[in-house]
């Protein structure tokens, strides 16, 4: 984050460190720490803290997990396509879902080390990173062509599938016109 004001810029790097998932251990409370994966919940908020303590109000932080879940299952096994829960409804969540892992794998093929989730660490290792840019805006087309008249559980077929595939293509093809 950044934070500007009329004297001084200071930007705040991402925290991932041990440090910072044991104040998040202790902040997020005994009930709702037995479940929870906390750095995982980091990757999900990009490293800041307090926004991982504002996503756990309420229960979207666990659908978030699930569509996760899913996402990286059909990026390691294509077949698990197939086998896709709670997507339909819900198509711009799993898009941003999807939008958020692919920033993320930008971000660890981009520093050259593994994070906390095993299945986006295989991804990242056999990945083109050029293909996750490309797949990245063509989730932010999709996520912009949401709000049109356009038919979102088609869309977000055509992402998945690509998405499914992502370690194993040779060529990227063209999902939305630009």
């Amino acid at each position: 984050a950044t934070i500007v004001s009329r004297c001084q810029s200071v930007h705040i790097p991402p925290a991932y460190d041990q440090e910072t998932k044991a104040w998040l251990t202790q902040h997020i409370g005994k009930a709702q720490n037995t479940d929870l994966d906390v750095v995982q919940l980091l990757e999900h908020t990009h490293g800041v803290p307090f926004k991982a303590l504002s996503e756990l109000s309420g229960d979207g932080f666990i659908h978030y997990q699930h569509w996760q879940n899913q996402l990286l299952d059909i990026a390691v096994h294509p077949l698990m396509i197939n086998q896709l829960e709670d997507f339909e409804g819900n198509e711009v969540e799993v898009l941003n879902c999807l939008q958020n892992l692919i920033i993320e794998g930008i971000r660890l093929k981009t520093l050259n080390h593994e994070g906390g989730l095993i299945e986006l660490n295989k991804v990242v290792k056999e990945v083109n990173s050029d293909f996750l840019f490309r797949l990245l805006d063509d989730v932010y087309h999709a996520i912009s062509l949401s709000k049109t008249t356009v038919n979102i559980k088609l869309l977000l077929d055509n992402v998945l599938i690509v998405w499914s595939h992502i370690t194993h293509l040779k060529r990227y093809p063209q999902i939305t016109s630009t």
